[in-house]
């Protein structure tokens, strides 16, 4: 490439075009997502290396006391390439992985999606991003579903900084309010989970209402195996959940 590409390369000018297809833009973590990435050559011949998958999702983080929404890393998926675009060229790469098992559901405030960059050396790198729509997965949604037999009420959901888990910097925290009979007891129940391999962990933070005279929050760490969560249905797992909570007061 001569030094008149380079630069022009170099700022974008005459550059490859990428374009990410999801095929299974609705997924459940856990699962296979599928697709492919199709590149298009620019005016100017390039070499690319490999094309790289990023799982990317929204988290509240804190600096300085100051709070703001960053972008945290799910999953990171490389698809060799080596080969070098023309004009004219097209390339179709299929590519198939398993979604992280800890990645968060989808919500307004908790997106996910995938971002898409080519490695490129010595130009501009070309990025796309294409959102996923993720659904809690069979074991979370059970334990969602047994808060809902309790009468709590997802009230709101976000990423937090939290190096607990220590395959992530963060964890998905879900907020409760109660409208049945926890409605005069408790302000709300939050709880972060981690996927292990053999059962779900719950770190669960409860608020007692104002008119508890104690009025120190609650925190709550238990684990529910995968095959309580399958065997068992909502108002089982309920009672489960029911039965930590009451035995810290």
């Amino acid at each position: 490439m001569g030094i008149i590409n380079k630069i022009m390369a170099s700022v974008g000018i005459g550059n490859v075009i990428v374009d990410t297809v999801i095929e299974t833009p609705t997924i459940c973590s856990g699962e296979e997502v599928s697709g492919y990435v199709t590149i298009k050559g620019g005016k100017i011949p390039q070499k690319i290396e490999e094309i790289y998958l990023y799982v990317m999702t929204k988290v509240e983080k804190e600096s300085n006391n100051i709070k703001f929404v960053g972008k945290e890393k799910v999953q990171k998926v490389i698809i060799p390439v080596g080969q070098t675009v023309s004009k004219g060229d097209i390339l179709k790469l299929p590519f198939k992985f398993i979604l992280n098992k800890q990645t968060p559901f989808s919500t307004m405030k908790t997106p996910v999606w995938i971002h898409t960059g080519l490695d490129i050396k010595n130009v501009l790198d070309p990025k796309d991003n294409d959102s996923l729509r993720v659904n809690a997965g069979p074991y979370l949604q059970a334990v969602l579903d047994a808060f809902e037999r309790l009468d709590l009420v997802i009230y709101r959901v976000v990423n937090v900084e939290d190096f607990y888990d220590s395959s992530l910097p963060f964890l998905q925290q879900i907020e409760f309010r109660p409208t049945g009979s926890y409605k005069y007891e408790l302000n709300y129940i939050k709880f972060m989970y981690v996927l292990h391999e053999a059962n779900l962990e719950l770190i669960m933070h409860v608020s007692k209402s104002a008119e508890d005279m104690d009025l120190e929050d609650k925190k709550i760490m238990f684990y529910i195996d995968y095959k309580e969560l399958k065997s068992k249905d909502s108002f089982e797992i309920s009672q489960i959940i029911r039965k930590k909570i009451e035995k810290e007061y």
